[in-house]
């Protein structure tokens, strides 16, 4: 199995897992212009920004290569958030005015999209990664040590059949859903 194909089971995994605990979801994407300041410093005080105007929020995300660099943010929120004052809180912090939100309704067709963040694009003789280049995740997406106890909870279950591994599968989302904090 391929790193990439690790990377795409890692990340459905830890947006379908989030995705099941409680709140409004929203899907984000913070583009860059040839301007723009580092994209990982402006997201850092973007957060704290939105933390301070009272919006808390857990998040899962990708930074990529597309463009000038991009970030396509999954934020789980209690609090419905102002699209407006979110988009010119990005215009100045990074000097992009490019920003997308909506509401996520289904959770497979966005897992789906964010696994294919990490293709391969071919352009005449020049190969170049339009890819991933970091995970982004907050402490609470899932919960800590969530990897840990999965690996415990799986070991024992690789050589059973398909169908007892995937009743054990749903056995471990259901307890991930009610055992939260």
């Amino acid at each position: 199995m391929s790193k990439m194909d690790l990377a795409r089971r890692r990340i459905w995994s830890k947006v379908t897992l989030g995705l099941l605990i409680p709140g409004d979801y929203y899907f984000l994407t913070l583009t860059s212009s040839p301007d723009s300041p580092d994209i990982a410093r402006s997201w850092d005080i973007g957060k704290k920004r939105m933390f301070r105007k009272g919006y808390n929020f857990d998040y899962y995300g990708l930074r990529t290569e597309e463009g000038c660099g991009v970030i396509h943010v999954i934020l789980r929120s209690a609090k419905r958030i102002n699209v407006n004052w979110l988009r010119l809180q990005w215009i100045e912090l990074h000097n992009a005015n490019q920003l997308w939100i909506r509401e996520i309704k289904t959770s497979e067709r966005l897992a789906r999209y964010l696994q294919s963040q990490g293709d391969f694009r071919i352009a005449g003789e020049l190969c170049y990664q339009d890819g991933i280049v970091k995970q982004l995740q907050s402490k609470w997406w899932i919960y800590p040590g969530w990897y840990s106890r999965f690996k415990c909870f799986w070991k024992g279950r690789i050589d059973q059949p398909v169908e007892d591994r995937l009743f054990a599968w749903r056995e471990w989302v259901d307890w991930c859903r009610t055992n939260r904090r």
